[in-house]
């Protein structure tokens, strides 16, 4: 393989690979878009009988640096110690050679009375305060950035379409039918993702089919049917748009929309109706006529 076939084949798999990888645009569900923004994005798709709008949000929270004081309230403790007692030492007083031999006569008759030492008192001390002074603390508090998004869709349909037939759908050989649909601008609301949505519907035409391979255009089409029945179909065409709440401007989707609507027509032969045979019971009674009837059956009271 030489080095620019190379080159190509390269550049093409780069672009496909880019292509299969790309991300779902940010209207995801529909395949128009229809504006937005960085954080509010719309489009719409026409399918059947309905339009779909979709609707994608997003929103990032920055990442927020914040400084909270904390005061340490002052604290105040007093700790009592333990009494330590001290002993009383007493020191005798020396005793003199008179003393002793004095002591020693009396030995045997006095005996000797006990030296009392008395308790030692406790000594306590003071009581120790400690005193911490109330201090203000400032931490720093750092939030990281958060982001989020949402996608949602509704479903608008317009109005059914109707068609009607004047003077009657029995009519007979050679009479017109007039037939008529009225459609008009109408509107549906509704909402998307908690934001409200008005469509608007607009009949741009209306096709009728009369069923023998005859058609017509417009509201109001009339037409000569041969014997027979036939099922007569009108097909209206709605442009549509749509807007959010807050919106001035229309947004207009390229898709259209078709509603039909069918009435049965009946064409029989009049003058055959009306010279079907008498009635045996009709015929034995006498009627007042004003020609002969053989002659004339137009005649007042001729049948």
């Amino acid at each position: 393989m030489n080095r620019p076939s190379f080159h190509s084949l390269l550049g093409l798999a780069l672009i496909f690979s880019l292509v299969g990888f790309a991300p779902a645009p940010s209207w995801a569900g529909c395949k128009n878009s229809g504006g937005g923004g960085s954080s509010f994005n719309y489009g719409s798709e026409v399918s059947g009988s309905a339009v779909t709008i979709c609707l994608n949000t997003s929103a990032v929270a920055p990442a927020r640096t914040s400084t909270i004081s904390k005061v340490t309230p002052k604290f105040v403790s007093k700790i009592a110690p333990k009494p330590v007692a001290k002993p009383i030492i007493k020191t005798p007083k020396p005793l003199t050679l008179a003393d002793i031999r004095a002591l020693i006569r009396a030995a045997d008759a006095i005996k000797a009375k006990p030296i009392f030492v008395a308790k030692p008192k406790p000594v306590v001390k003071p009581k120790t305060i400690i005193n911490t002074p109330a201090k203000t603390v400032s931490v720093l508090s750092t939030t990281p950035s958060n982001s989020s998004s949402a996608n949602g869709s509704a479903y608008f349909s317009p109005d059914e379409s109707s068609a009607v037939v004047s003077p009657s759908n029995n009519l007979g050989a050679g009479q017109e039918a007039t037939f008529l649909s009225d459609p008009k601008v109408h509107y549906r609301l509704g909402s998307v993702l908690g934001k409200s949505a008005e469509v608007r519907f607009s009949p741009i035409g209306a096709t009728w089919t009369f069923g023998d391979g005859a058609t017509a255009a417009g509201s109001r089409a009339s037409h000569f049917f041969g014997l027979g029945n036939y099922r007569v179909e009108v097909i209206i065409t709605y442009a549509v748009s749509y807007r959010f709440a807050g919106q001035v401007s229309w947004v207009a989707d390229p898709g259209l929309i078709e509603m039909p609507a069918a009435v049965l027509v009946s064409v029989t032969d009049m003058q055959e109706q009306e010279a079907s045979p008498i009635p045996e019971s009709a015929a034995l009674l006498p009627y007042l006529v004003s020609a002969n009837c053989l002659k004339n059956t137009q005649a007042p009271g001729c049948f």
